[in-house]
């Protein structure tokens, strides 16, 4: 059972309206009632496209490293208060440097899948799990903020 990406604020799972059942996946501002069920809805896949997603981590051992660095280089120029205003540009061009050197990037495998609920709506979700497959039951499983879709055949 895999978590849903999170990038669908505001809508959440929800809610029967005229004997309808209508989902929409929103993953944020969803209230839970303290002790109340999990909504679980059943789809169908009718569209799968894996893709790849690069996520940027700072650095910020180099931005601290950086900044002290600058500071002491640009504490070497001018005199009184220029000499101040020196050492504060040099330890923030310094910081910003060093916040890049080192940045770490990672790539990772998603899938973007529209799912065919009930009432015929379609609606599209992000995944990390990236084994699904166009025609494919997966349930989708609500409980608070939190969503979890699997694969059921």
């Amino acid at each position: 059972m895999k978590k849903l990406h999170q990038g669908y604020g505001g809508k959440c799972i929800g809610a029967a309206r005229n004997g309808l059942l209508v989902m929409v996946l929103v993953l944020t501002g969803c209230a839970a009632v303290r002790g109340e069920p999990p909504l679980v809805i059943y789809g169908q896949v009718v569209a799968a496209q894996p893709r790849q997603v690069l996520e940027q981590h700072a650095n910020p051992t180099g931005a601290v490293v950086g900044g002290l660095a600058g500071g002491v280089l640009g504490n070497q120029f001018g005199k009184g208060n220029g000499k101040k205003a020196m050492t504060v540009l040099g330890a923030l061009a310094g910081a910003a440097a060093g916040s890049q050197v080192g940045k770490r990037e990672d790539v990772r495998s998603v899938m973007d899948l529209q799912v065919r609920m009930p009432d015929g709506a379609v609606v599209p979700i992000t995944t990390s799990d990236v084994g699904f497959r166009i025609g494919q039951t997966v349930k989708i499983t609500q409980q608070g903020k939190q969503a979890t879709i699997e694969a059921v055949n």
